[in-house]
């Protein structure tokens, strides 16, 4: 039968004809089958591709679930051997096939096998590919499973890889859908819910939305804490307190800040033990967040014991030596601070020697702290070398004075110390830099975006460009309210920058109404005798 449905019968009508190749194919599909059984995976590939080009031009419904079959059997050959090309081949037509399934006795295996398939496609960065058949299983899932958390599930899951991709106005639209669903899909307390929440928050972090982040970041926080606690559940509450914690940090909110990374101390120390890898982590972000208040008698005990976890948990899992570099360096820039240099120094001098010949941010970094080292220690023309060396190095490397983040200290370092030694001009181009690349990388309110933008403003203003400072005040403050309100502290901060440049400029009417809003901003957030109201 399937010899004469591939050759052809001239005696057959075309309807007959089309009958014996739809029988030919069911056929084929069952001896593929039979040869997957008999561990013959290239017979079964061969017999599967014949049959397949037999019903090329066939699109009739009776067939569709028998021909998505046969499509699901051969990805799954593919995936085995790692055949990727192979798999683009039948791509389209798993695609296309997908979306005429009608019958529900193999709509859950299905789905379970066209997963693996999306699945696999994501994990090896075939992003576009990966978007097509999550998009078909979500259309299919929308006709078997309309509101339940299987659909929330498929949505969640695309969001995700647009956010991979970038698309965040997609990834957006989808985890808001996810969420509607789940509200009604699962009960009131089920922390799975949480999932979801964390997921748009993170992306709601990445395009700077700090205040739409805390809120849902709290809310998520609620599910789990009332929840039963299972091992993923503990995990994800570790992940929404790091991330409520260094939202707050990024909005230079840190008297909130530190309570919430208190408690995540506590709860990994519970559920992990004080040895764990993951009490490094929580034990850095404390440490940072008391840096930044400027309580070193706090952060250098809490630094040096991340440390000293992951240096001995490195000897046996060498994969730890970049987390070790990364805690390492964050302890020397807080001894900087705390005006401990030659304990500093010594650190640095450690990192350098590690990784001497590399032509890395990390290694660019390294030099813009020995910069920074030397710089307070009154050593400007050390300093000056080594900040140069630092944005030596990132010139060198493709696109990393547009985009990498560690590139900025250096810019923003030695515009500071040209800005203190009243070289406007060369503090200017640097710091022009510096903030562009501090904002895009590390966000409008991070310490060393305003670092670089108060440096810059001096500049431009010691250069009688007081027009210059106002307009990058301006913009900055936009940028702030933007992302947490005009209420939080960074952008309170950034207010009263703008007044003070105003009263400078003799516009002092315009100044007086900033300071007022200020003012009343404070005083209902923290009374009147606190000290930030007070100034």
């Amino acid at each position: 039968l399937i010899a004469k449905a591939e050759s052809g019968d001239a005696s057959l009508s075309a309807s007959n004809m089309m009958r014996m190749r739809r029988r030919a194919f069911i056929i084929q599909h069952n001896l593929g089958a039979t040869y997957m059984f008999l561990n013959e995976p290239a017979k079964a590939e061969e017999v599967w591709r014949k049959g397949l080009q037999l019903i090329r031009s066939m699109n009739e419904g009776s067939l569709s679930t028998t021909k998505l079959v046969t499509l699901i059997n051969l990805s799954d050959i593919f995936l085995t051997k790692k055949q990727n090309d192979k798999l683009a081949e039948i791509e389209p037509a798993l695609v296309e096939t997908i979306v005429l399934v009608s019958e529900r006795s193999v709509y859950q295996d299905l789905y379970r096998q066209l997963y693996r398939v999306a699945e696999y496609l994501e994990e090896c960065a075939f992003l576009d590919r990966a978007e097509k058949l999550y998009l078909a299983i979500l259309k299919m899932v929308e006709r078997f499973d309309w509101r339940t958390s299987r659909n929330a599930k498929v949505a969640n899951d695309l969001a995700f890889l647009y956010r991979k991709m970038s698309k965040f106005d997609q990834a957006e639209k989808l985890y808001l859908a996810a969420i509607n669903i789940e509200s009604s899909a699962r009960s009131r307390n089920d922390p799975e819910r949480a999932v979801t929440l964390f997921n748009l928050t993170v992306l709601y972090v990445q395009k700077q939305k700090y205040s739409e982040a805390e809120r849902l970041l709290l809310q998520a926080k609620e599910f789990l804490v009332t929840a039963p606690a299972s091992e993923r559940q503990r995990e994800m509450l570790s992940s929404i307190l790091t991330t409520i914690g260094d939202t707050y940090a990024k909005q230079r909110d840190y008297a909130r800040a530190a309570p919430v990374f208190r408690e995540l101390v506590a709860h990994v120390e519970r559920t992990n033990g004080a040895d764990h890898q993951a009490m490094a982590t929580a034990l850095d972000r404390l440490a940072q967040t008391y840096r930044d208040m400027k309580d070193f008698e706090k952060a250098i005990p809490l630094a040096r014991r991340a440390l000293e976890i992951v240096e001995r948990k490195k000897e046996r899992s060498p994969a730890l030596d970049k987390l070790a570099t990364a805690l390492q360096n964050n302890l020397t820039v807080l001894l900087t601070a705390a005006k401990k240099y030659d304990e500093a120094e010594r650190h640095i001098a450690s990192l350098l020697a590690a990784t001497a010949g590399e032509t890395t941010a990390l290694r660019a970094l390294l030099l813009a702290n020995m910069g920074t080292l030397e710089h307070k220690r009154g050593q400007n023309r050390k300093a000056e070398q080594w900040y140069l060396q630092s944005i030596d190095l990132c010139d060198k490397i493709p696109g990393a004075m547009d985009n990498e983040a560690d590139c900025a200290w250096a810019l923003a370092g030695l515009g500071r110390l040209y800005k203190e030694e009243a070289r406007f001009k060369d503090a200017s181009r640097l710091l022009e830099k510096g903030l562009r690349l501090a904002e895009k990388t590390h966000g409008p309110l991070a310490g060393i975006t305003d670092a670089a933008r108060s440096n810059l403003l001096a500049s431009y203003e010691a250069l009688g460009r007081s027009d210059l400072a106002a307009m990058v005040a301006e913009k900055s403050l936009a940028k702030a309210t933007q992302a947490v309100g005009d209420n939080a502290v960074a952008a309170l901060d950034l207010m009263q920058q703008r007044a003070s440049i105003l009263v400078r400029q003799g516009k002092l009417l315009e100044a007086e109404q900033l300071l007022v809003q200020v003012l009343a901003r404070m005083e209902s957030q923290w009374g009147n005798q606190d000290a930030r109201t007070v100034n």
